[in-house]
């Protein structure tokens, strides 16, 4: 049963008022340690404003699990306060708007918009399926093998995410799997996994992905590219982990499939040929995505790949521009730009140095890879079950990890790799935004408590994929531990 109102209410007082009291304690009353004043003083800065910037963002993680504001409301609260308490101007607070991650959202999602628009997703989605045996282990493996194929075309999980919920719910209902069966929340698992979570192997697929490349110190050599090729591992063990899962965790008992399985054929079958927008369209994505891939070979910027792509669409007259700005998620692009600044903030105040000097000690017991990715893994999890913003996790885990696994030699592009993969839980509907819409396009058909089954089986195996590209990601020299 939801929530109420009125439970959703006081729960957001409640959380409210921890925030305010977390804040004033750190900001106005709490001493700060020596060790963090003297990390402080060593970046220009005073144990008194480190105090505050850590205050003020417990304000905004405590605010973030009673959702008192909006996502990008309390984000905003926090960079405002950070300008006015923490010694920094507010050109260092707000510098995160200026750069490309930021400029990348306003040009990807018109881009995407117009995919979505004429249709063409629909029809790459539809005509791959086609490809693969009309039975549950087949279209299993056509959901993981389209969503994966098409992850990377529109960097809005949410909608792919939709997308695949729509098929697996007419390709359930074709093939005759009764609601709230398990078979056909395995497929509708099986859609979820391949439209949505597949979406870690690729930079340009999510929202979070772009927030979390804006972490990496030297972004300039992740690219689409070196992502991609870093993630392979990982990305093949998924698939055919999570293939096998779903297949002996959801597969129907005998007798329980139906035989419409001629109406689901007739449904994949008849499309209209491709229209004029279609068409330009294809170009168009088609033209961008082998401009991503070979960003390193170019120079060319994704950022400028994508907002011409964008303003080539509204040129071919696929979308116009009001639906350009309607496109952009402006609320997303505030909140990712503000939480990307954390980091940065922490490295002012001296904060990171201090954590370091505090968990140093704790990680060197971690010194093997496969010890630390399994505590990196877990802690993602457990935080996950009380801040529902995926993204705001990101950044408050790659503030606190880069510095210390940096110095015991792993890659900050590595970390965040492993943390964005372990943070696409969806154990309850509340706690992964991106997961929601594709779970409410098909909730009076399927069920939470067998879903959460193919989570925990995807989270089992996402650590083992981590675990596995570890001699990997040594030889791409980012482990040296």
């Amino acid at each position: 049963m939801g929530e109420t109102e009125e439970m959703k209410n006081k729960k957001k007082l409640i959380f409210a008022a921890l925030g305010v009291i977390a804040f004033a304690l750190f900001a106005f009353v709490l001493r700060p340690p020596e060790a963090l004043s003297a990390a402080a003083e060593a970046r220009g800065s005073t144990g008194v404003c480190a105090m505050r910037i850590a205050g003020v963002l417990l304000l905004a993680v405590f605010w973030w699990i009673g959702a008192v504001l909006p996502d990008w409301g309390t984000a905003i609260v926090m960079l405002c306060l950070w300008v006015l308490l923490s010694g920094q101007p507010f050109k260092y607070v707000f510098q995160t708007f200026s750069g490309s991650t930021v400029w990348l959202f306003v040009g990807a999602f018109p881009l995407a918009a117009a995919v979505t628009k004429c249709g063409l997703l629909r029809r790459i989605s539809l005509k791959l399926m086609k490809l693969f045996p009309m039975s549950f282990f087949g279209q299993v493996l056509a959901s993981l093998t389209v969503g994966t194929i098409c992850t990377p075309l529109i960097p809005s999980a949410s909608a792919k995410g939709v997308l695949g919920a729509n098929i697996s719910r007419s390709t359930s209902d074709a093939l005759g799997y009764a609601s709230g069966s398990k078979a056909r929340t395995g497929l509708f698992v099986a859609s979820w996994v391949g439209f949505g979570v597949m979406s870690v192997a690729f930079v340009n697929a999510s929202v979070t992905a772009l927030v979390v490349r804006g972490t990496i110190p030297d972004q300039s050599q992740v690219t689409w590219l070196s992502w991609f090729v870093a993630m392979i591992p990982w990305l093949v063990i998924v698939f055919a982990g999570m293939l096998l899962a779903l297949y002996f965790l959801f597969r129907p008992k005998k007798g329980e499939e139906g035989i419409s399985r001629d109406e689901l054929r007739k449904q994949l079958e008849d499309l209209p040929p491709m229209s004029r927008d279609e068409k330009f369209a294809a170009v168009i994505l088609g033209a961008c995505l082998i401009m991503w891939v070979l960003e390193s070979v170019t120079g060319v910027e994704a950022t400028i790949v994508a907002l011409f792509g964008s303003l080539l669409c509204i040129a071919a007259g696929i979308i116009s521009f009001e639906d350009f700005a309607k496109a952009v998620p402006w609320t997303m692009i505030v909140f990712s730009g503000t939480v990307m600044v954390i980091g940065n903030m922490f490295s002012a105040g001296g904060i990171n140095d201090y954590l370091q000097v505090i968990l140093g000690p704790v990680f060197d017991s971690l010194k093997n890879p496969v010890l630390l990715i399994i505590v990196i893994v877990l802690a993602a999890n457990i935080v996950r079950l009380f801040i529902a913003s995926l993204s705001a996790v990101a950044m408050i885990f790659m503030a606190i990890l880069v510095p210390i696994v940096s110095a015991m030699g792993m890659s900050p592009f590595v970390t965040a790799l492993i943390i964005f993969a372990a943070i696409q839980c969806w154990f309850t509907t509340y706690q992964n935004g991106v997961y929601l819409p594709a779970y409410h396009t098909a909730e009076d058909t399927i069920k939470q408590k067998y879903s959460a089954i193919g989570c925990a089986a995807y989270e089992l195996i996402s650590l083992a994929a981590c675990l596995a590209s570890i001699p990997y990601w040594r030889m791409l020299g980012y482990i040296t531990m």
